[in-house]
């Protein structure tokens, strides 16, 4: 009887137990990914002026570029080393971009691509200024997924936003195909005006076309339930009050004063963020065990 009634309880409790399995709904895995959107030579305080609704959903935090004042990291403010600080996490004294016409970075001092790359992740980019990727960085092109850029002269502004509005739809279609776990998007057009126009109209109008290719982007990143984002907005460099926004490449703090915006919330060092901090941020966020030395350190560390 004993045996009996044993054999009952334990079929009753397999039944449950089965039963409450059955009823467990599947645990997908979520993936880190990160989107990476450079947009070149936005003034932050011109920026404040513009309705930038999809910038103003994320957080921002104000940072510098051209590397420590008076030291060895001290760099000019242009384009090149700011990109290739962003892409590699160390100021040009290490990687050797001191200019816009560098031919290529220093190979001791590894990408973003690369590093991604021996780590078991894949990339892709899409960018509006060519140099980053047919110069600075030309021999980890192989290493991407995808990359785009135009290797074409504009002969006009229009041409710049013409390319800005063909990169912000061209990422749809990238993440169907590929959907890599880190890409670069890089828009250009505020940048190319500023140099023409100064801070005209045309550069606020400039302004308000990136947000909407942001927002297009974001928009684009939220589709997909079982992925987990990490967005970063990062301009290069400022630009010089004196010139009217002409030029850049000095250390006054105009030129100087970049931003950082993240759907993360970010955290600074002392008080301060660099352009260095954004590969370190990376790197962090995906986990990434087998990195070199960096000069910046993550956003997302108290």
């Amino acid at each position: 009887m004993k045996i009996e009634n044993k054999a009952k309880m334990l079929m009753i409790f397999a039944s449950v137990a089965f039963s409450s399995v059955a009823n467990v709904a599947p645990q997908h895995k979520v993936s880190k990914k990160v989107l990476l959107i450079g947009v070149d030579g936005i003034q932050y305080e011109k920026m404040l002026e513009v309705p930038t609704p999809n910038l103003d959903s994320l957080n921002i935090i104000k940072a510098y570029t051209g590397g420590k004042l008076n030291t060895a990291t001290q760099q000019a403010t242009f384009s090149g080393p700011s990109w290739s600080t962003i892409l590699t996490g160390v100021w040009a004294n290490k990687h050797k971009v001191t200019d816009n016409n560098t031919p290529t970075a220093d190979h001791n001092y590894p990408s973003v691509f690369k590093v991604l790359f021996q780590n078991g992740k894949s990339s892709s980019a899409l960018i509006a200024w060519p140099e980053p990727l047919r110069n600075y960085f030309t021999y980890d092109q192989p290493l991407l997924d995808y990359t785009y850029y135009p290797d074409y002269d504009r002969k006009d502004l229009n041409q710049y936003k013409i390319t800005d509005q063909k990169i912000s739809y061209m990422f749809e279609n990238l993440k169907l195909k590929y959907n890599s776990d880190f890409v670069f998007v890089h828009f250009d057009q505020a940048d190319d005006i500023a140099h023409e126009l100064g801070f005209s109209n045309k550069y606020r109008e400039a302004i308000e076309n990136l947000d909407t290719y942001i927002g297009r982007l974001i928009n684009t990143v939220k589709k997909s339930p079982n992925e987990d984002w990490l967005v970063l907005v990062v301009t290069d460099h400022g630009r010089s009050l004196e010139s009217g926004g002409k030029t850049h490449g000095g250390q006054t703090s105009n030129e100087r004063t970049v931003w950082i915006a993240s759907n993360k919330k970010l955290y600074t060092t002392n008080g301060e963020a660099s352009l260095a901090d954004i590969t370190p941020t990376i790197y962090d966020y995906l986990n990434i065990k087998d990195k070199p030395i960096l000069d910046g350190s993550s956003l997302l560390s108290k």
